[in-house]
């Protein structure tokens, strides 16, 4: 409806191309997850949503609320800056669509890395050049280098072998250099990877660009597919009923979609710790023997088996206890007198 607090129009991605249903009505979140690699799913990666926060766009009819709106990155940002306010000492790798390729993440430490895709008009500089002791405010980066296409037209590419999140291998051709992406990173250097895929004879298909530089191709192109698993969540959670209350008032939608998302975490948190995916794996395959190509449950057999254990758990509480001193003795059953 017309009055639901913080809807507007927006691309729908997850709508089929010339449905003629990719603007949509509705709200806008940017959700951080956590992306593991669960045994209770034969070592699959698995996303975990954790972190939520409602994307208002700017109202030219009100301008004065526009500092109160922050961009799509910047709410990342936010949520980004809590994990690692939690999280001191880990390493953090955060992989990312190319819409939040901004400069919201310059001044990251040095043990976060970003791993995203790139603008194909994106414009890349050479690395800053060594202080000359003179006079004046050191160079912060080197001259602007080619486009990427020009880039890729007299670059060698060499093969490598990728290894998907679900274990299938795939040949790509890449070309890797490390200069400065001035404007989303700021002076932190960068490997670009500019991926052919086979019988990609001229350019490139799909540029990466990491803070990561140590990383290999083959390492930094397996974590961006690993953000496919966030893709495969949202799908989840539409398919599962978040999204689809009838909220309107600002606290009813801020809290819904959150609360939503985070009874998936839950859910797959517990299976991992308490389900049994052999014995629902063998049962799916003998209600339906023509799925032959399922190897591992999904988060709708992981739901069933929350659904089971809370069900099996009402009927604990509501059996009666048992009794030390039985009123009617076996020899005073109805049966036992019917039976004289």
């Amino acid at each position: 409806g017309r009055k639901v607090f913080g809807a507007h129009y927006l691309h729908d991605g997850a709508q089929p191309e010339g449905s003629g249903r990719r603007t949509r009505w509705g709200n806008c979140w940017v959700v951080v997850v956590l992306v593991l690699e669960l045994p209770c799913l034969g070592g699959r990666s698995v996303a975990l949503p954790v972190l939520f926060r409602l994307f208002r766009p700017k109202a030219p009819a009100r301008p004065e609320l526009d500092a109160e709106r922050p961009s799509q990155p910047e709410l990342g940002r936010v949520l980004v800056d809590i994990v690692i306010a939690r999280f001191p000492r880990r390493i953090v790798e955060l992989v990312m669509d190319g819409a939040y390729a901004s400069s919201a993440w310059q001044g990251l430490p040095e043990r976060v890395t970003v791993t995203t895709r790139m603008r194909a008009n994106a414009a890349v500089h050479a690395l800053a050049p060594p202080a000359t002791g003179k006079r004046g405010r050191p160079a912060l980066k080197g001259g602007r280098l080619a486009s990427l296409a020009a880039l890729a037209n007299s670059a060698v590419f060499v093969p490598i072998t990728i290894t998907s999140p679900s274990g299938r291998e795939r040949t790509a051709y890449v070309h890797e250099l490390i200069c400065l992406w001035y404007r989303p990173f700021h002076t932190r250097a960068i490997k670009v990877l500019l991926i052919r895929n086979p019988g990609t004879t001229d350019g490139f298909d799909v540029a990466l660009a990491s803070t990561d530089t140590p990383a290999t191709a083959t390492v930094l192109i397996a974590r961006y597919d690993s953000r496919w698993t966030i893709e495969t969540c949202n799908q989840e959670a539409k398919a599962h009923g978040v999204g689809d209350a009838r909220n309107r008032v600002e606290k009813a939608v801020q809290r819904t979609v959150p609360f939503g998302f985070l009874t998936i975490t839950i859910t797959i948190a517990w299976y991992q710790l308490h389900g049994n995916p052999e014995t629902d794996l063998a049962a799916r395959r003998r209600t339906a023997p023509w799925y032959r190509q399922k190897t591992t449950v999904s988060y709708t057999d992981m739901l069933a088996a929350l659904r089971r254990e809370l069900i099996r758990h009402e009927y604990w509480t509501q059996a009666p206890a048992n009794t030390t001193q039985p009123q009617i003795l076996p020899d005073q059953s109805p049966s036992a007198l019917t039976a004289a």
